[in-house]
C-alpha cells in the first residue's frame, strides 16, 4: 500500500532534492503539504509529478 503523505525527511530521500529546494516547491506551490501535528507533511502525488521516481 503507498502512503499518501510523507514527510519532508521522506520527500528528500525520495525526491533526491534538498529541503530548502522543496520549501521552495512549496512557496510556488508545486507540492501540495499539510502540517498535521507540527510536522510537515507532503503529498506523495505531487512529489511523483515534480519528477521524483516514488
Amino acid at each position: 500500500m503507498k502512503p499518501i503523505f510523507v514527510t519532508m525527511q521522506e520527500g528528500e530521500r525520495i525526491t533526491g532534492l534538498s529541503r530548502s529546494s522543496l520549501y521552495r516547491e512549496l512557496a510556488a506551490a508545486n507540492i501540495k503539504s499539510r502540517k498535521v501535528r507540527g510536522r510537515r507533511l507532503l503529498e506523495m502525488e505531487s512529489l511523483q509529478a515534480l519528477g521524483g521516481e516514488a
